[in-house]
């Protein structure tokens, strides 16, 4: 019997192939498409890609799969397989706070990633009718400040992006987010596809190339290592409770261990992707790629108002953008949710629209931190955060203090307090050595590095 038996049955993906398609939506989003192209370009690029491949390898994958364990072979929200697992390996049901705190960290992302996803969306219409032609670097910055000078403008966007999520995750498992993921992965693959072979027709591919995998190892520095490692767990998403949850909904056919992988693999390639479909029109219209966050609305979109058919390749970029994070967004709705599922089941359309609508309106601060608060410091009087607005406070909390510390009690967990049978039985390992692999790198390689990276990310 499942270690969560208190919870209603829960419902499962309707095959492998979507639980697979579901957690690769989970894990690409706007880490991927929006976050990895601009610090691989504020971090001289070969190199920095392969640091983060080693460290995805070492201690992202790794941590990621002991989460898909525990929801695949407890079947209960974050909440209720942690403190389950924990009684039954007579450890403290303690243990599900943290599980409290995975879904913390999904209300925290909701409170900024509606602004984002608004935001592309606004440039796919601003696109579509025509809005980058010409555009040079001054223009750009007055379009893109005059779209948050007016707090119900950049409001209205958050709101609609925010209504397309509840609404997906209100219907359920199959009936709602299943639909998302049929077409937001595929079509994601697709458009990024589309601009890589537009980028290498009008923009400078072989220099993009030289970029992204010439390794000069004298450009390596504990800060681009950092960056590395950190960009390995927020790519992913781990700890933020998204693929415990999904997993508790996984067939009993799954593989924990060969999805997994499968999943960084793919997740990988898409990151790579991005660069390779971004900095040809960086190099080829003399675009500075180290531009850092204002690299997708600011510098790109002055490439696309002069390159041929660039308010067409405008749309789709910022297509592109939204649907990796709406594909985000939801999983992070529905990891929110889940506990609140187990305790009033049969209620999912009235969960998702109160925790929806407190998530939304908790992101009005991050709406108004781009014009009526923009100058308000919240937590100014700790060192960390001075000078952050309510956007800034709540991405640097979330990317520094909070993923980071679920990770590393995640892997003290499964490492140090669920049993070696258990973890192996959870897993699907029966080989020995990879299961003692797994399991080493779960009880010192993860916490030392996400410890380094939580005291580094303090400093």
């Amino acid at each position: 019997m499942s270690e969560a038996q208190a919870s209603p049955p829960r419902e499962l993906w309707s095959s492998d192939r979507m639980f697979l398609l579901a957690v690769v939506g989970g894990a690409v989003g706007l880490g991927n498409i929006w976050r990895f192209p601009y610090i691989v370009g504020e971090n001289g690029g070969g190199v920095f890609l392969l640091l983060y491949v080693l460290f995805v390898l070492l201690a992202s994958l790794p941590l990621k799969m002991a989460e898909v364990a525990m929801g695949k072979g407890a079947r209960g929200s974050p909440v209720a397989s942690l403190r389950g697992i924990a009684v039954s390996e007579g450890a403290s049901p303690r243990w599900g706070l943290l599980g409290w705190m995975m879904i913390g960290s999904a209300l925290l992302v909701l409170t900024f990633y509606p602004v984002i996803g608004g935001w592309a969306l606004k440039y796919v219409f601003v696109a579509l009718f025509g809005g980058l032609d010409g555009l040079r670097a001054e223009t750009a910055q007055s379009l893109f400040d005059s779209i948050n000078a007016n707090p119900l403008n950049v409001g209205a966007w958050h709101l609609l992006f925010s209504l397309i999520t509840i609404f997906f995750v209100a219907r359920g498992i199959r009936g709602g987010l299943e639909k998302v993921f049929k077409v937001a992965v595929p079509g994601l693959v697709i458009i990024l596809l589309l601009l890589v072979v537009h980028a290498a027709r009008v923009g400078d591919m072989a220099r993009s190339l030289h970029f992204l995998f010439d390794f000069d190892f004298s450009k390596i520095s504990l800060d681009m290592t950092l960056m590395a490692l950190g960009q390995a767990f927020f790519s992913l998403g781990v700890g933020s409770g998204i693929f415990l949850n999904y997993a508790s909904h996984a067939p009993p056919t799954v593989s924990v261990a060969k999805s997994m992988y499968l999943v960084g693999l793919v997740d990988t390639c898409i990151s790579v992707l991005a660069g390779l479909a971004i900095f040809p029109f960086v190099f080829g219209f003399g675009l500075e790629p180290a531009a850092g966050p204002s690299l997708f609305f600011l510098t790109l979109p002055i490439a696309f108002g002069t390159m041929p058919m660039g308010n067409l390749v405008g749309a789709l970029f910022f297509l592109l953008i939204f649907l990796a994070a709406i594909s985000s967004s939801v999983g992070m709705l529905e990891c929110a949710i889940s506990r609140f599922k187990e305790i009033y089941p049969g209620k999912t359309l009235r969960i998702a629209w109160l925790v929806g609508g407190l998530c939304w309106l908790l992101g009005i601060f991050s709406v108004l931190s781009f014009n009526v608060l923009k100058d308000v410091s919240p937590l100014g009087f700790i060192r960390l955060f001075e000078g952050k607005n309510f956007f800034q406070t709540f991405d640097f909390s979330l990317s520094n203090i909070v993923l980071p510390l679920n990770g590393l009690l995640l892997a003290v967990f499964v490492g140090w307090v669920v049993s070696k049978a258990k973890a192996a039985r959870y897993a699907g390992l029966s080989n020995r050595t990879l299961f003692s692999v797994w399991r080493f790198q779960l009880r010192f390689i993860v916490p030392a590095v996400l410890a380094v990276l939580i005291i580094f990310g303090l400093l």
